[in-house]
């Protein structure tokens, strides 16, 4: 019974959208505060971050570039220009 009450929410949490939610969140907000408020990284991972983190991020200064992960889906976020802000891109 105890396997039951692991694994029926794992099941639930993959077979929804709800693990793209996560990353997206994350890396949209973190891109905002970074690159078009121009904070620094510490400030912004504090105020991106979620009561469910992202399992990894990875942030590409150069390109201005966010990606983070959660279970199984990715979203990478690119910061376009100060008037559009960052946008989320196809993988």
């Amino acid at each position: 019974m105890k396997l039951y009450i692991l694994i029926l929410p794992l099941l639930l949490l993959s077979s929804c959208d709800f693990p793209k939610v996560i990353p997206s969140t994350f890396a949209k907000d973190y891109c905002s505060c970074r690159f078009v408020v121009g904070q620094s990284k510490d400030y912004c991972l504090m105020y991106a971050k979620q009561i469910v983190s992202p399992t990894s991020w990875s942030e590409d200064a150069n390109k201005k570039e966010i990606v983070a992960k959660f279970l199984t889906k990715k979203t990478r976020v690119k910061f376009l220009n100060q008037k559009f802000g960052c946008q989320i891109q196809e993988n």
